[in-house]
């Protein structure tokens, strides 16, 4: 029984669905990049009647925003919130929708191990995520080759890409451990979405209160995208912190799996 192949094909029509949502999403917002550099002194005007809190909150920085990996990194925190659901989604139902509806005992009569069966499910997780990134950032490529033609900034690019493509990973294996914690886990999406806008929530008030601690609880505010086309690179403590994360939750999950009493 390839676990691993079994899952790419029951999740091959969702991922199509989120992908070609996530294509128009993004394709029509950079439509828009254009007009906001015809109108440049327009947007300065107005960003300047506001707040530097809420600019703070909305991380919009003069000094990136009008550019294409300015205007990306600004429009991509949008789609990566859909994004990170997705991979919420996936992280929880690894093992989560076997628990709850009592089928894990099935799974684990097959003469496959524990481990095993988390592995398989843990690379099937990951290949969708990837295969939906190389997607985004396929499409955000040509897209930066059409709309800006002359000052074009690969390597931010993919910082930005890869800082989007690192928090998907967070969220997976976050959602992950919850999934094999919790017994029964009923509307998968509701659940991810409340997440997922909690933490985002958390990340925008840590910048308006200024309160430290709320940005180490917000995996979104450990990848600042104007901070990494300011300095062409990730703050080392929070990327560190991003990674330790990732893998305490994965080898977590495979501690609990190991130890979890599964009911038929």
């Amino acid at each position: 029984m390839n676990i691993y192949v079994q899952e790419l094909r029951f999740r091959r029509k969702t991922l199509f669905i989120w992908n070609l949502s996530l294509f128009l999403t993004l394709v029509l917002m950079l439509l828009i990049y254009p007009a906001v550099m015809s109108e440049g002194e327009a947007y300065v005007e107005i960003f300047d009647a506001l707040p530097p809190q809420v600019l703070e909150a909305l991380s919009i920085d003069f000094s990136t925003f009008l550019s294409f990996n300015g205007f990306l990194g600004y429009i991509f925190t949008y789609v990566l919130l859909a994004m990170c659901v997705l991979a919420m989604n996936l992280g929880l139902s690894v093992l989560g929708k076997e628990i709850s509806g009592k089928t894990a005992d099935f799974l684990l009569t097959k003469p496959v191990t524990r481990s095993r069966l988390l592995t398989e499910k843990i690379l099937s997780g990951l290949t969708l995520i990837t295969l939906t990134n190389l997607f985004t950032a396929a499409t955000s490529v040509i897209m930066g080759m059409l709309l800006e033609k002359e000052d074009r900034d690969l390597k931010g690019l993919l910082l930005i890409l890869t800082a989007g493509f690192i928090l998907q990973i967070l969220f997976f294996t976050l959602g992950m451990l919850l999934g094999i914690l919790r017994q029964r886990i009923r509307f998968i999406t509701s659940q991810s979405l409340g997440i997922v806008f909690t933490l985002y929530i958390l990340g925008m008030l840590s910048q308006i209160i200024k309160k430290d601690f709320l940005t180490y609880l917000s995996p979104f505010r450990y990848f600042d995208f104007n901070q990494i086309l300011q300095k062409s690179g990730y703050e080392t403590r929070y990327l560190l912190l991003a990674l330790m994360l990732i893998s305490a939750f994965t080898a977590l999950s495979y501690i609990l799996l190991e130890r979890k009493e599964i009911h038929a």
